[in-house]
């Protein structure tokens, strides 16, 4: 399967463009985000070509989340799941899970 460029959901700072095209390119999102810097400064190019790909890039699709930050947010999302599928969703259980942390 080809890969394909989406919004950084874990590098993101305004919209996940910069994060998006560092996973994409497998280099730190710091260095994309210079670029644009450079980009404004010498010139408005920089910030029409980040308007135009936040615009036309598109958000990852929650099938494609298979990193969680932490082992704990893994097995919180499989629990939930596996609620969803059975019916037995509480609304209490979501509820919860925020004030814990």
């Amino acid at each position: 399967m080809a890969k394909k460029i989406y919004k950084s959901t874990k590098n993101k700072i305004f919209t996940g463009t910069c994060g998006g095209f560092g996973e994409y390119f497998n280099i730190d999102p710091l260095f994309i985000r210079m670029i644009f810097i450079i980009l404004v400064f010498a010139g408005t190019s920089g910030i029409w070509i980040y308007l135009l790909a936040a615009i036309l890039m598109p958000a990852r699709p929650a099938e494609d989340f298979d990193q969680f930050e932490t082992e704990d947010d893994e097995e919180e999302y499989v629990n939930m799941k596996e609620k969803r599928e059975n019916g037995s969703v509480d609304i209490d259980d979501k509820f919860d899970s925020y004030f814990e942390k």
